[in-house]
């Protein structure tokens, strides 16, 4: 079990109670457009590639459909697992 600092674990607490509250009051707001989509939608399993830049649309629009996401084991990578956990995605 890794050890965090006090101030590590504040900012895992907001992980995983802010930062999802935050996700989803920026993703009511955000209209979507998707081009070229048919992958999405033909039925086999897919891996995705994309810049960090644009995760937090991706989290808002994919949650809670059980995709599982590779994350880094560094603590930013622990902050990212703990949104998505509460986004709905498995790490």
């Amino acid at each position: 079990m890794k050890t965090y600092s006090l101030k590590q674990r504040f900012y895992l607490f907001l992980a995983g109670t802010v930062f999802p509250a935050l996700v989803y009051c920026f993703g009511v707001t955000w209209r979507v457009k998707f081009v070229n989509n048919e992958a999405e939608n033909a039925g086999p399993p897919l891996v995705w590639a994309f810049w960090h830049a644009r995760l937090l649309p991706l989290v808002y629009y994919y949650r809670r459909r059980g995709i599982v996401v590779l994350v880094s084991r560094s603590f930013d990578g622990e902050i990212t697992a703990r949104v998505l956990h509460r986004m709905g995605f498995r790490t």
